[in-house]
Order: structure tokens, then C-alpha cells, then sequence
């Protein structure tokens, strides 16, 4: 430990650098003792942990990881969407990651497809989980307010020349909505 005008520095494990002591992060999981890391190093080595992980279980370790803290963790942004109103992972995935990435490979999961509950008012669970497309995914929100059936109907109105404003008053949604399903950005695969 070397200290110069009164800043206490302290030498990173990893990379050696020198740092103020409030720069470091202290590693808490040795056992005997504790290992000092600058931020930098600590986060660097977290980061590959994660991505080795991921590549690990081909993805899946990164859909259950963002699952658990939409559901558990208070601070994450979608909370309130999950966690705070009862949506739940069941005690078998929660309890052994190892059973949720045999059901995900043996239930359809490829790269590029999200995890996606049927009934949005129930916890993930084998029963009420399937992989979707993004777009199969967002149309299944409690949100949404078209159904292919409506679009079916606003793709006959725009043709026969309905205003974008008139359609998107008659099905209560947002005019830009409209005109996305006029370019064809949004429910693109939609009969």
C-alpha cells in the first residue's frame, strides 16, 4: 500500500495498476482472505464470466439470467411488468438452471427466438412457455390491441382509401401504428 498526498493507493491483482482505494472492488467470494481488483478489472472479469457462460448453454444461460431478474430483482426496469405483478419462475427452473436449458433444446429454442409465456397472467413454466419470434412474441403483450384479424380489416380499409387517421381512431390505436402496417414494418407476416 502506498500513500501519496493523503489518497491511500492500492495495487490491482489483475493488472497491476495502482489505484485511489475508493477505484477498487472487493472481491468478497475467497475464501481466507480478500482480493483487491480496480473496477475496471473486476467488471472486465465479470463480463467474461457471462459471456462464457452464454456460450456455454448457446444463449440460453443470457434468457434465463434476464428472465430471473425481470422477476426477482426490484431495480430492473421491467419489474413492475413481472415481478411486481406475481409473475413467478417455477421452483424446478429457479432451483436448477440445468433442467430450464433441457426443456428450452428440447422445446424449439434456436438464436433468435424469445421466450414467450401463452397466458401473460401466469409465471414461466414448462406448461406456459414456448419460444417465439420476436414479432409472435410482442403481439402476445397484455398491451397489444390488434389482432390479425384487425389488421386483416385495416390492410382492406387502407386500400379502399381510408385516412391512416380515421382507421387508427376506429380500432383505438396510435395513427403511426397504422401507417407501420401500411409500409409493412409491423405485422409483416399477418394475412
Amino acid at each position: 500500500m502506498i500513500t501519496t498526498n493523503e489518497t491511500e493507493l492500492r495495487k490491482c491483482n489483475l493488472c497491476g495498476g495502482e489505484w485511489p482505494l475508493s477505484e477498487y472492488h472487493k472481491d468478497r467470494t475467497l475464501r481466507g482472505g480478500h482480493r483487491y481488483t480496480c473496477k475496471r478489472c473486476a467488471k472486465e472479469a465479470t463480463r467474461r464470466s457471462y459471456h462464457s457462460k452464454n456460450a456455454d448453454t448457446n444463449g440460453l444461460y443470457g434468457v434465463f439470467a434476464s428472465m430471473k431478474k425481470r422477476c426477482y430483482n426490484r431495480n430492473h426496469i421491467s419489474y413492475s411488468r413481472y415481478g411486481g405483478r406475481g409473475i413467478t419462475i417455477c421452483d424446478g427452473w429457479l432451483q436448477a438452471p440445468e433442467s430450464f436449458f433441457s426443456w428450452a433444446l428440447a422445446n424449439g429454442y434456436r438464436r433468435g427466438l424469445q421466450i414467450d409465456r401463452i397466458d401473460n397472467d401466469r409465471g414461466y413454466a414448462p406448461e406456459n412457455c414456448r419460444f417465439a419470434s420476436p414479432s409472435t412474441n410482442i403481439r402476445n403483450r397484455s398491451c397489444t390491441k390488434l389482432t390479425a384479424d384487425d389488421v386483416l380489416q385495416i390492410r382492406r380499409l387502407l386500400a379502399s382509401g381510408f385516412p391512416q387517421r380515421t382507421i387508427a381512431r376506429i380500432f383505438g390505436t396510435h395513427c403511426s401504428t397504422i401507417c407501420n402496417i401500411n409500409r409493412g414494418t409491423v405485422w409483416r407476416d399477418a394475412p
